[in-house]
């Protein structure tokens, strides 16, 4: 997540790394309206505080919600402090191995029509899922490695070298018959 600041002033928060339902353009730095994402789904940020951290601090929270009257959905916040490059170092190092996501596989390509975004492709550990709109459709389930390799490169454009496959044995998201 970043925080791009123009020349006039206006501030816009750009996330290109939280998946699927994260915004698919920059949003602009307030708390106005929601905006429109994807299909039916609606984003916005509000400041608040996090029941987390005690203090009058207010935080910018991200939310989304993918149905009209259904609850807003609080799925990170950040505040408005510069990092410096080890920063980004410890950070980088933390989520590379400790969580969520060294233990998964996570692709989401974004389906564009008309230079609008009108869906997202995703492969989430062995299935391949699409939405084109408010509903998520399970494509293909990959059985094996191999069938996730042609998945990457059938669905995706991403073909991985012979070293970049051998690379995956052995590893906790290794598809295997177990």
């Amino acid at each position: 997540m970043t925080i791009v600041t123009l020349g006039s002033g206006e501030k816009y928060h750009v996330d290109v790394s939280f998946s699927g339902d994260g915004p698919t353009c920059p949003m602009p730095m307030n708390e106005e309206d929601a905006i429109s994402n994807l299909g039916a789904q609606e984003i916005r940020l509000v400041r608040s505080k996090i029941a987390q951290f005690e203090s009058d601090i207010e935080w910018w929270i991200y939310q989304y919600c993918n149905q009209l009257d259904a609850p807003w959905n609080s799925y990170y916040c950040f505040l408005e402090v510069p990092f410096i490059h080890g920063d980004f170092e410890v950070m980088n190092y933390f989520a590379c191995t400790q969580g969520y996501l060294p233990s998964n596989i996570v692709i989401v390509a974004f389906i564009r029509k008309e230079e609008k975004i009108a869906g997202k492709l995703m492969l989430i550990n062995r299935l391949v899922k699409r939405n084109e709109g408010s509903k998520t459709k399970v494509v293909k389930e990959c059985k094996t490695e191999e069938e996730r390799i042609a998945a990457l490169k059938d669905y995706f454009g991403i073909t991985l070298t012979y070293e970049q496959t051998e690379g995956i044995k052995g590893h906790i998201t290794e598809l295997t018959d177990d």
